[in-house]
């Protein structure tokens, strides 16, 4: 039985020309998706905040993401996001 034989049916077309990435791509990838997140959907980043343990260090990290919300709700993108869950009736928790 050769290796080929233990992968599953079309799997070796699929792979043929794929070649392994260096990990130095990962970090701008994970950076590029973070900035996303906090821009479009500051909104999640204020509740998350708010359910943090009660401490000094919590109660600002939650005033930074209201303040943060806010802003985005000033200057669009908040409210973009908004609209967009709205229109396909995803709620959020």
């Amino acid at each position: 039985m050769s290796a080929s034989d233990d992968l599953a049916p079309g799997t070796i077309e699929l792979e043929t020309d794929m070649r392994p990435q260096r990990l130095w791509v990962l970090p701008p990838i994970m950076a590029i998706a973070l900035a996303i997140l906090l821009v479009f959907n500051s909104q999640g980043l204020a509740k998350w905040s708010r359910d943090l343990p009660p401490s000094t260090f919590n109660l600002h990290v939650a005033d930074t993401a209201a303040w943060w919300h806010e802003l985005m709700l000033k200057l669009g993108p908040a409210k973009a996001f908004e609209a967009l869950r709205d229109a396909i009736g995803v709620e959020l928790k």
